[in-house]
């Protein structure tokens, strides 16, 4: 019923649809509605609540056919990984990170996975762990493209940090 009289304004009601269909066997409804829910939380810097309900559209998504439910299984857990790594949970963001990218078909997804693998490796100071994401991510990124400019700016971040400032420039 919500649903329905609500068409034209579900984002003013998008918490209580995720919630309702977090609670039914309906995993397609579900995964969008959390999906979209963690989305607005996570606009309004609710954190908590967005991992929350991307955790139900985690869960949905496990039940769906994988091949459909890949992309937007990425997306969430890089969100989640995302929101996490703000949060300081910079191990359960490497995990998500990991899983996104285990999952991923394409090079240019895995060598983003990996940037942020190497990046939160880098704040928790584990430079070791992530010049090996960072090069890993560097083989699989095309040369010149935005993506591999930004591994390059995470390593020349973390060889400053480390206070290498030669190696930082390249």
């Amino acid at each position: 019923f919500l649903e329905v009289s609500s068409a034209g304004n579900l984002d003013d009601v998008m918490y209580d649809l995720a919630r309702h269909f977090s609670r039914t066997k309906e995993f397609q409804k579900c995964s969008e509605y959390c999906t979209r829910a963690g989305e607005k939380a996570e606009g309004s810097f609710a954190m908590e609540q967005a991992l929350e309900y991307y955790k139900h559209a985690l869960s949905a998504l496990s039940k769906l056919d994988a091949s459909h439910a890949r992309d937007r299984t990425i997306d969430v857990l890089e969100r989640s990984g995302d929101i996490m790594g703000i949060m300081g949970k910079l191990d359960e963001a490497v995990e998500n990170y990991m899983k996104a990218g285990e999952a991923a078909q394409e090079g240019g997804t895995k060598a983003r996975m990996l940037r942020k693998i190497g990046n939160a490796h880098t704040n928790r100071g584990d430079y070791a762990k992530a010049q090996e994401a960072l090069d890993r991510a560097k083989e699989l990124a095309d040369a010149g493209t935005a993506e591999h400019g930004r591994i390059l700016r995470i390593e020349g971040w973390m060889h400053w940090r480390k206070g290498e400032v030669d190696a930082a420039m390249p």
